[in-house]
């Protein structure tokens, strides 16, 4: 994996990326806050409800689907939702994270629920950070998404040595969601030209 762009481009990505989200999706763009804002209290339950399963599956799919997808992810019961949402929040175990939420509602998962809404729920809820999985990061670091715990291993490893490259420390959530929102914009941007 290889960044497309300069690392130093990263606060002016995330910059451009926000003006264009308040600009022209305003309810996205407060989406994303309330999703953020809930960040503490996930943890403290250590599991999403059906609502709030949802309201990320809302922030995550493009209005064109939105509708249709919505309609599935309330396919799911509660309980499910929890148990699965629960299971990958707190087990120590990073294929179990991964493949919990990943599998089709066939194999026990949750309906409406792939890689991308998966990994998006890593992103903002686990007490690890994770980037969020998306055609346009994966792109950003010159690879195509593949949809295999193998390739979010490396994706995973890559993303935080990026996050934390200027700190001594672990890299905190605000800097994964940095590197998270210049790499989707950098793909966007790019693809617009």
């Amino acid at each position: 994996m290889e960044l497309q762009f300069p690392e130093s481009d990263i606060p002016s990505l995330e910059k451009e990326y926000w003006e264009y989200f308040e600009n022209k999706f305003p309810r996205q763009a407060e989406r994303e806050r309330r999703l953020i804002n809930m960040r503490d209290e996930v943890s403290e339950q250590r599991h999403l409800t059906i609502d709030k399963l949802e309201e990320v599956a809302l922030w995550v799919i493009s209005s064109d689907v939105l509708r249709r997808h919505s309609v599935r992810i309330k396919d799911n019961c509660e309980n499910a939702v929890r148990e699965i949402t629960g299971c990958a929040l707190q087990s120590e175990d990073e294929r179990v994270r991964y493949s919990v939420m990943t599998r089709s509602p066939q194999a026990g998962g949750l309906h409406g629920v792939g890689p991308v809404i998966a990994t998006a729920i890593l992103h903002l809820f686990h007490k690890d950070l994770y980037p969020f999985l998306t055609p346009q990061a994966t792109k950003a670091v010159g690879k195509q998404k593949k949809e295999s715990f193998k390739f979010w291993q490396k994706y995973v490893t890559y993303c935080r040595t990026l996050a934390n490259s200027n700190n001594q420390q672990m890299p905190t959530f605000e800097q994964m969601r940095t590197l998270d929102r210049a790499l989707w914009w950098y793909s966007e941007k790019d693809d617009k030209k």
